[in-house]
C-alpha cells in the first residue's frame, strides 16, 4: 500500500509539474500572440498613414541630398492635413547617445517632425500622424544628428537637406 501511495503521490507531482509547464507555455504563446497583434496593428496604422499622405491633395515631396560624400539620401512627404513620411537609405549610424531628427524648415524656426534611427542596413522610415503644427509654409526639410531624444531646435550636424528657392 505504501508503495502504491508513493506512486500516486509521484504521479500527482508529475501532473502538477506538467500542468504548470503547460500553463507557462500557454501564457507565453498568448503573450507572443498579443505582441504580434499589436505589431500588426501598428504596421497597419503606419500603412494607412502612408497611404493617406500619398493621396493627400496638399502633398509636397522633398528629396533630401547628403551634405557628406556618403551616398545617403531621403525623401520626405509632407501633408499639412495628413502627416509626414520619411524614407531614407544609406544612412550611417548617428553615433553613441545620438539620434537623427527630421526638421520641417519654415520662414521662422524649424519644426521637429520626429526622431529616428536607421536599421543596420542604413534604411530608415519615420511616419508621423498627426502632422506637427507648422506656422506658415514649409520651405524645405533637413535631417540633423542630435543628442538622444532630439532637441527643440536644430543644433547638431546637418546630414541631409533640401531648401527649395520658393515656398511650397
Amino acid at each position: 500500500m505504501n508503495d502504491a501511495a508513493t506512486r500516486v503521490e509521484s504521479a500527482q507531482q508529475q501532473v502538477a509539474a506538467t500542468t504548470r509547464l503547460a500553463n507557462e507555455e500557454v501564457r507565453a504563446a498568448r503573450d507572443d500572440a498579443n505582441r504580434q497583434m499589436t505589431e500588426a496593428r501598428q504596421l497597419a496604422q503606419r500603412a494607412e498613414t502612408v497611404s493617406a499622405v500619398l493621396t493627400a491633395p496638399d502633398l509636397i515631396r522633398f528629396n533630401l541630398t547628403s551634405t557628406q560624400a556618403d551616398g545617403s539620401s531621403a525623401q520626405v512627404l509632407w501633408s499639412r492635413s495628413r502627416g509626414v513620411v520619411l524614407s531614407g537609405s544609406r544612412l550611417p549610424g548617428p553615433g553613441p547617445k545620438k539620434t537623427y531628427q527630421l526638421w520641417l524648415v519654415t520662414n521662422g524656426p524649424s519644426v521637429s517632425a520626429g526622431v529616428f534611427e536607421p536599421d543596420s542596413t542604413g534604411r530608415a522610415t519615420l511616419v508621423v500622424d498627426p502632422p506637427p503644427k507648422v506656422p506658415g509654409p514649409v520651405m524645405g526639410a533637413a535631417i540633423t544628428i542630435e543628442p538622444a531624444g532630439g532637441g527643440q531646435t536644430p543644433t547638431g550636424q546637418t546630414l541631409l537637406t533640401r531648401f527649395p528657392p520658393q515656398a511650397q
